[in-house]
Parts: C-alpha cells; sequence; structure tokens
C-alpha cells in the first residue's frame, strides 16, 4: 500500500476524477503540457515531486525523455517509489541540488516556490541545473484563494507566498533573465528558455529571404511604419539583418550605423545595400553589449532583437547609454506570451511580452514610454491555432517561397491591409508590439 502523507492533501487532488476542481487540473495539465511540449526535452528533472503523480504523468506524456523526480520529504519519497516503480527519485535540499549544471534539459517546480521561505534561491538553483528551460507554476492570486474559500476547502501546509501575476512575473524575471508568463486559472506559470540553434536558424532564414525581403509584406510594411516614427539623424539600426530598414533610413537622409551579431547576416546587409547603390556609414558585426559607450546616437531601433538575448534587460541599458538625452529608441517584440510557441523555440526566442511588463522594463531602465502599440492583428488566430492547438510551428513561406500568383495575390492583399488600415489604427491586440521611448 502506498504510504499516506499527512502533511499534504496533494494525493487526493490529484486523483479527483469529477467535480469543477477536477476539470479545472485538467485544464492545468493540459496547459502545462502546451508549454513543455515544444522544448521536446530529453532528460527532465521534477522537483518538489511529492508523491509523483504530476512526476508520473509527465512521464507517460513525454514518451521520448527521461522523467526524474527530487524531493526533500522521506515518507513522499518512498509513496513516489511505490507509485512509479521505474521512475528515479532523488531526495535532498531543494536549495542545493545534487547535480552538475546543466545536467537537465528540463527542471520543473510545480505548485512549490509557493511553500518556500526563500523562492529567488530556489529559483536560482533550478535555473542551475537545466541547460535549456525552467517551468515553474504557483497559486493565481486571488482566484486561487477565492476559489478555496467557495469550495470551503483550505490546503495544508498553507503557502509560505502568494503572487498576483505582476507580481510573480517580477519575482521569476529578476532571477531567471528570459522567460514568458503563461495563465491556467487558477494557477499561473512561468517558462524560462535557454533557446538553441536560434542564430543558424536565422542565418538559413535570412539566406533564403534576402532575395525576396522586398516582397515581404511583413517585413516591408513594419520598416516603413517605423521609418516614419523617426527623424534624421545619427541612427543604430542593432539587428540590421539583410538592411531593409537601414536602406529606407539612408534614402531619407540618417546617418546610419548597421549593427549584427551574426557576421553571416552582416554580409548580407552588405550585399542587399550595395545591390540597391546604397553605403551605411558603417556596417558592422557586434553585440549590443560591445557598442563602444563612448557613441552618441539620437535614436536606436532594435526591430525583433531583445527577445533574443537572454538578459534583455542589459541589453535595454547599454542602448539608453548610448543614445543623447531626449534621443529616441524604437523596438518591435513578439507580443502575447501566452502565444509562445514551437516558432519561438526554434528561432531563439527566449520570450514573448506583454505590454505591461515591457514598458515596465524600459522604464526602470531611464526611459520614458511616449507610445506603445500592438501591430499584426491579422496573423494573431493563425499563430494561436498553430501554436496552442496543433503545437507545432506557422508555415510562413508564402511570404517569400516560390513567387506563384496565389502568393503575389496574399501578400498584395496583406501589404493593403498593413499600410493602409494597421498603420493608421491601433488594434487592440497582436503579434507584434512596436514602443517608441525617449531618453529621460
Amino acid at each position: 500500500m502506498p504510504v499516506t502523507n499527512q502533511e499534504t492533501d496533494n494525493v487526493a487532488k490529484w486523483e479527483r476524477d469529477t467535480g469543477v476542481e477536477a476539470r479545472l487540473l485538467d485544464r492545468y495539465r493540459t496547459k502545462l503540457l502546451q508549454q513543455i511540449e515544444p522544448l521536446t526535452p530529453e532528460r527532465v528533472l521534477d522537483v518538489g515531486c511529492g508523491e509523483g503523480l504530476l512526476t508520473g504523468w509527465l512521464s507517460e506524456r513525454l514518451p521520448g525523455a527521461t522523467v526524474e523526480g527530487f524531493e526533500g520529504r522521506a515518507e513522499a519519497v518512498e509513496e513516489f517509489r511505490v507509485r512509479n516503480p521505474g521512475l528515479a527519485v532523488h531526495q535532498g535540499d531543494l536549495y542545493a541540488l545534487p547535480f552538475a549544471d546543466g545536467e537537465f534539459d528540463l527542471v520543473v517546480a510545480l505548485e512549490v516556490l509557493d511553500h518556500l521561505e526563500d523562492p529567488a534561491a530556489a529559483l536560482r538553483e533550478l535555473h542551475r541545473v537545466s541547460s535549456r528551460a525552467v517551468v515553474v507554476t504557483v497559486p493565481l492570486e486571488p482566484a486561487f484563494r477565492l476559489g478555496s474559500l467557495a469550495r470551503r476547502r483550505s490546503t495544508s501546509p498553507g503557502p509560505r507566498s502568494s503572487w498576483t501575476p505582476l507580481g510573480f512575473r517580477r519575482l521569476v524575471a529578476t532571477v531567471v533573465p528570459g522567460g514568458h508568463w503563461f495563465e491556467a486559472l487558477p494557477w499561473q506559470g512561468y517558462v524560462s528558455v535557454r533557446p538553441d540553434g536560434g542564430q543558424e536558424a536565422l542565418e538559413e532564414h535570412f539566406e533564403r529571404w534576402v532575395d525576396a525581403s522586398e516582397h515581404d509584406f511583413r517585413a516591408a510594411s513594419l520598416n516603413r511604419l517605423v521609418a516614419s516614427m523617426l527623424e534624421p539623424g545619427r541612427t543604430l539600426d542593432v539587428g540590421c539583418g539583410t538592411g531593409g530598414l537601414t536602406a529606407i533610413l539612408l534614402r531619407q537622409g540618417h546617418d546610419v550605423v548597421a549593427q549584427d551579431a551574426s557576421p553571416a547576416i552582416v554580409e548580407l546587409c552588405r550585399r542587399y545595400l550595395e545591390r540597391n547603390g546604397l553605403q551605411a556609414r558603417a556596417v558592422r558585426t557586434g553585440l549590443i553589449e560591445d557598442i563602444d559607450p563612448d557613441e552618441r546616437y539620437d535614436s536606436i531601433v532594435a526591430l525583433d532583437v531583445i527577445e533574443h538575448i537572454e538578459d534583455d534587460v542589459a541589453a535595454v541599458a547599454a542602448m539608453r547609454d548610448v543614445l543623447a538625452p531626449g534621443g529616441r529608441l524604437v523596438l518591435s517584440v513578439p507580443a502575447m506570451s501566452s502565444l509562445y510557441g514551437p516558432k519561438d523555440v526554434a528561432i531563439g526566442h527566449y520570450r514573448r511580452y506583454d505590454r505591461g511588463p515591457l514598458v515596465e522594463l524600459l522604464e526602470r531602465q531611464g526611459f520614458r514610454v511616449a507610445s506603445v502599440r500592438y501591430w499584426n492583428l491579422v496573423g494573431v488566430p493563425a499563430v494561436w491555432f498553430t501554436s496552442r492547438v496543433l503545437s507545432r510551428r506557422v508555415d510562413e513561406s508564402f511570404r517569400y517561397g516560390d513567387r506563384s500568383r496565389a502568393q503575389r495575390l496574399l501578400n498584395d492583399a496583406l501589404r493593403a491591409w498593413f499600410e493602409g488600415v494597421e498603420a493608421r489604427l491601433r488594434p487592440p491586440f497582436g503579434l507584434s508590439l512596436i514602443v517608441d521611448a525617449r531618453r529621460d
């Protein structure tokens, strides 16, 4: 017989198969799996696994992965072994996990942090032993507490900490750089990912795309919209890609320095500018932190850049430091953290952004946000269905693949939508956020 754990009602909760709570728990597991499956982990550690109910469930849902448990309480470890005889479980101190740095692809801690005296220290330890991703969940307050009161039920032992969505994101984002929040009411979660292969995927994308870039409705429309926000001056185009925005800015009279982290992409940018009879003041290879702190710019533009950087706070601070007082920073980033999916992982996105936390990040680094807007409303349904329901990447080859008549008509229609509607109106949500901020 399994050993009964007197410290928690965890077993009874997860074995409940009828009622509202059972349906909420099914929804929670579904949402959790949507976050984990795109990561394709091979070795998983479930920290604070308790009696192993979710560990066993993860093992079933991830048949290609080795799933192990870690728990501090001896009686829970004993019951884990009874319930999951084929899975390894370790006992010890959560604040000092007995594993090497990066030993697991994925580390999860499900409804654990809220019971700890020092959740930040625990997060640092989870991050240390993960080579790829950390996924944590906690109750979403006040919804969880209200639900417990409605059911006249309390958990034992009670949580030491509780978080609203904003408070939880602040905690995790300050300890584990890079990530996105998700909701599984009445729980919430956070996924921190170290993407791999992103640079190679981007280089392959730009190599295929550079000769068709002017026909890509998305890039052309975004570049024109952002260029219309800037006044001529000394401008730094960070993450310049193949040079589409750089070319527009040069034609508008900007003194442009174009920079990208990839030597291969910088070479594509040079090739594109030369083919168009243009020459930037400088086209160079470098990371944001490589920018000479003595440089000064009137404007900096970074389109779809900081989501590729693990420490986005440091990246924003580095750009601030080389802006002249009153200088302008224009960013575009992928929006709606709930849509984080296979495409984001494949091309090296650490996160998608929600409006509030993005504005807060900029304001903490000394920027005054003049405007923030969503863009690309029309793409939301396709991305939501493909990433959330089908758990696969959106096929975007129609943007720059073979130029069939049907593709040309679709691209022309979408270009008309972006330039005729989205450039003039501000949709209530979209796949991108565009921010116009000033250095104080």
